[in-house]
Parts: structure tokens; sequence; C-alpha cells
């Protein structure tokens, strides 16, 4: 019962997250279902020899995790529409704010995040910019709403959808960088990149290009290691998802520390000490959304590592 509780919360939470998205439901209904929740969970409490015991609990916890989903996406559409910046659209801005995210370079643009106590801004600025995750600049540049487009494919994008995911609202392109201070973001993170970087480097020195570009998107799913013509090959073809942040990078990641540390660890110290070395691999590459998939790998991981272990 414990894995189908733990996998159906985790399905039911995503399921909450996308009615939320697709219907707005009310906050008098998400509040309602909590308490619903919450009844059926004394229920249970109070029959727990009952044959249906088992039903109530998986009914409670799976209509709490739905509702909880729902409150989240509601929760996190809060921090938009208040934005003191919205009466500036259109107009060319000063912002002064933290780089929040490892840079990305593109062959034309370097994309950062950058973010005060209020808002986070998408920033396409010049290729060549000195900039790091942690430093503290200003951008100059023309602020704007994102818009949705049609990809190659003939699909539409919905690109504002995609940046609220990253909790940004407007961007910034062809942005002017001022660096003001470094070392302002977290330090747990500043060494992860700084580790991450040293990798690479070693990376390059031993293996040739473009092979070291696929083990860097394999492993960390740096696509522009690739080269701009390497990486539309692998979009014609098909197989850009094998470099791009996905279930399968993180298996690869998984299996490796599940080798090593079987190697001088038990079982039950295995599993906390991937725990956080996967924590540990999910910040370094971002966080991104695709991360989440982690949790449902790494679970089955372990199911198949210590089964007959209570966790």
């Amino acid at each position: 019962m414990q894995p189908g509780l733990f996998f159906g919360s985790i399905l039911t939470f995503a399921l909450g997250i996308g009615a939320q998205t697709v219907f707005g439901v009310s906050g008098e209904l998400i509040l309602l279902g909590l308490i619903i929740s919450l009844g059926v969970a004394v229920v249970w409490r109070r029959n727990q020899l009952m044959a249906s015991a088992p039903y109530l609990l998986l009914g409670s916890v799976l209509l709490c995790s739905f509702c909880v989903g729902l409150l989240r996406t509601e929760i996190a559409s809060w921090q938009f529409g208040v934005s003191p910046l919205q009466t500036q659209v259109g107009e060319s801005i000063s912002f002064t704010g933290t780089v929040v995210a490892e840079p990305k370079k593109s062959a034309n643009s370097t994309q950062l995040y950058i973010s005060d106590s209020t808002d986070t801004l998408f920033v396409s600025a010049d290729r060549h910019s000195l900039v790091e995750y942690g430093d503290v600049v200003t951008v100059s540049g023309t602020l704007a709403e994102p818009q949705s487009f049609t990809t190659e494919l003939g699909r539409t994008f919905d690109y504002p959808g995609y940046l609220k995911a990253k909790g940004v609202e407007y961007t910034v392109s062809f942005a002017q960088l001022e660096p003001m201070e470094a070392g302002q973001g977290n330090w747990v993170l500043a060494n992860l990149l700084s580790l991450k970087h040293a990798f690479m480097s070693r990376l390059e020195q031993v293996i040739p290009e473009p092979q070291v570009g696929l083990g860097e998107g394999l492993l960390l799913g740096v696509k522009q290691a690739l080269g701009e013509d390497i990486e539309n090959n692998f979009r014609r073809t098909g197989i850009i998802h094998i470099v791009v942040l996905s279930g399968y990078n993180v298996m690869l990641v998984v299996t490796f520390f599940m080798l090593i540390f079987s190697r001088f660890l038990s079982p039950r110290k295995r599993v906390v000490a991937g725990i956080v070395a996967i924590v540990c691999f999910a910040l370094l590459v971002g966080l991104s959304a695709t991360r989440v998939v982690l949790q449902n790998i790494y679970i089955g991981k372990v199911k198949l590592n210590c089964r007959h272990i209570v966790c």
C-alpha cells in the first residue's frame, strides 16, 4: 500500500496542477476538497480495523494530493499581474537584480534570469557578456511581454506560459548589462556550478570534439556544447531528447552513484547518500521542470536495490 500511496499522491498532485491550469478551480472548492479529505482521514483513523480502512486512507491521500496540486498552482498565479513593471511595458527600463540561474550561451546571445525582491526577468544579452551566477547587474533595455509563436512544425508554442512556469512575466531583449557586484548567490549552488565547470573543463582536455559535446549533453544537458550544426542534426533526426535533461539523463547519474555507493555503504545508507547526490545533481543542472521525474525514477531504483528493507 505504501508504494501505491506515494506514486498515487505524485500522480494526483500533477493532475491537480493540470486541472487548475486548464479549468481554474475556485478557492472555495479547493478548501472543500481539503476538508473532505481531512474528514475521510479522521474516519480511517477511528476505524483502522475495518476491511475498507485501506481504501479510506487511499482516498483521503489522493484527494488531499489533488487539492494540494490545485492550491499550489493557485498560489503560484498570485505573483502575476501585480508587478510594478506592468505600466512600463514597451518602454526602456533600468532594472537591478541578481543572476539567479546559470547563464546559458547560444550562438548569438547569453540568456539570463535576473531577479530582485519583486520580479524575475528573462534577459537576452550579448553572447560575450561576462556574467556569472550570483552577480548583481543593472539591465538596460526595452521591457516586453512574451508572445506565443508558431514553431517549424506549425504548432503554437505558449511562450508566456512556459516562462510563467519559471516565475517570469516580462522579458528584455538585446539588453545592456552593467555588473555591480559578484558572489551574491547561494553558496551551495555556486560551488556546485564551479564543480560542474571544472568537470567540463577536464572532459574537454581528454576527449575531442564532437564527442565531448555529446558527453556533456548526455550527463549535464548542456546542449550548446554540441555546437549549432550538430544540435540541428539531432533535432532533424528526432533524438534531441537524449541531450535534453530528462529521466534518461537522471537515470545515468542515479545508476553511477548507486554503483559507487554499493562498494562501501549499507543499503539504508546508500539510499540516503543517493538522495543527497541526486538533489545536488538537480541543483547543478538548474532544477528545471523536467527534473521532477527524478523522484519516480529514483524511488524505482531504490525499490530494486532495497526491496527487503523497511525504509
